[in-house]
């Protein structure tokens, strides 16, 4: 209904603040007994106090319906699977945090470590109260170690995922490693990459005993330019979790640009 935004940067540009502040109006054509307003805001905050250093902080209040692309839905969707575009949540809380340090660069070699760190909080109102047993929240963070040889077209991804979920009544806890590896050949032409990931699990349910869980997910990206408008595309993936069934999905794709 009525919003308020500022910008400002301090420290010759090494810091920069940018939020909003306001008042959202809800139902604003008056047609249930239950509308309302409420107080909404963001702030985010970027800081890089040197130039191997980046700091960002983010958070806001918006009411949004979002789909939930966690840590763990990432591992153990089935390749080629579409998004479902009815599983959406309420996202009424975002409070995101990462960090980007490179530890050294030169002409053929750069590495650097990175921590992202991102909080949902996803409420269920009826009548204007929260109904707790309906509330949801997803912690995901993500640790990681990169290197990449500039001369080679090489770049390794080391990390470590970790992730603490709430959903309802629903607990999930889980954390595994992560290793990306990516190569240029033929001139830069071809691009390859390697992702693997490796998720345990432990689950909790008020209806249901602890249960332990493991998966692991395997994917191929490739990508081959002959010439400046044409490219071939390859995607393959392949999940297997404590399922006996593995699922494996891959797609090749041509595209031309005019």
């Amino acid at each position: 209904k009525y919003t308020l935004n500022y910008a400002q940067s301090f420290m010759d540009n090494k810091l920069n603040l940018s939020s909003n502040i306001g008042i959202q109006q809800d139902d604003i054509y008056k047609t249930k007994a239950t509308s309302g307003s409420r107080f909404i805001g963001s702030l985010n905050v970027n800081a890089q106090p040197d130039e191997s250093l980046n700091l960002g902080l983010n958070f806001s209040n918006f009411q949004s319906f979002m789909f939930v692309n966690d840590i763990y839905s990432q591992i153990t969707r089935i390749p080629g699977q579409p998004i479902d575009s009815l599983d959406f949540s309420m996202i009424s809380q975002n409070l995101g945090f990462n960090i980007n340090k490179t530890l050294s660069q030169s002409e053929t070699k750069s590495n650097g470590v990175s921590l992202l760190i991102n909080y949902l909080i996803s409420n269920n109102k009826r009548d204007k109260i929260t109904l707790e047993e309906e509330k949801s929240n997803i912690l995901n963070s993500t640790l990681s170690y990169n290197v990449n040889f500039i001369e080679k077209g090489t770049a390794l991804n080391i990390g470590m995922n970790v992730l603490s979920n709430s959903i309802a009544q629903n607990k999930l806890n889980g954390f595994g490693p992560v290793i990306m590896i990516q190569k240029e050949m033929l001139d830069k032409k071809l691009t390859g990459g390697l992702n693997f990931s490796y998720l345990i699990t432990n689950s909790t349910s008020p209806e249901k005993e602890d249960r332990s869980n493991s998966a692991a997910n395997v994917q191929l990206i490739s990508n081959y330019r002959p010439k400046e408008n044409h490219n071939f595309s390859l995607n393959a993936g392949l999940v297997k979790s404590d399922n006996p069934q593995a699922f494996l999905n891959g797609t090749l794709g041509y595209s031309y640009s005019f």
